[in-house]
């Protein structure tokens, strides 16, 4: 992380690190350079800093995403489900928007990707359930199903 660029930290009591790093590796999360504990239920998680990204809600307010960014969401959750982890917070401040620069200054020619953010949710499935936060248990109580 010494080479100049900015990095991203964030406390969290919960942190799923392997999902994290499985969707960096495609390109769909932002790089992880250190997840650990630092003690008191504290862990501390430093990631590359999303220059020059936009979450999808501030990008497009109407909640439709291109079908570009739907197959970049499409493709990053059908691979955390298929290593049995769940997102748990997919929502639209959670998926990131960034433009991919062909050494053009040409807006037209900028492609768009998406990144999923904000693991704190995350969770392997075990005997189909994982544990959700008591806030979200409490609003799925109040949901007819």
């Amino acid at each position: 992380m010494d080479d100049g660029r900015p990095f991203a930290v964030k406390f969290v009591h919960r942190y799923c690190e392997d999902a994290h790093r499985l969707l960096a590796q495609i390109g769909r999360a932002p790089t992880l350079h250190h997840c650990g504990s630092i003690g008191a239920g504290i862990i501390i998680v430093a990631m590359d800093f999303l220059n020059e990204c936009q979450d999808s809600h501030s990008r497009y307010p109407s909640g439709l995403l291109p079908a570009r960014l739907l197959q970049d969401v499409k493709e990053a959750v059908e691979l955390i489900h298929k290593n049995k982890i769940v997102h748990g917070d997919l929502r639209q401040p959670n998926i990131m928007i960034w433009s991919h620069k062909e050494d053009t200054t040409d807006e037209a020619r900028r492609e768009e990707h998406a990144m999923l953010v904000d693991f704190d949710w995350c969770g392997r499935v075990v005997k189909r359930a994982t544990r959700l936060p008591y806030m979200i248990l409490g609003i799925l109580r109040g949901i007819q199903m």
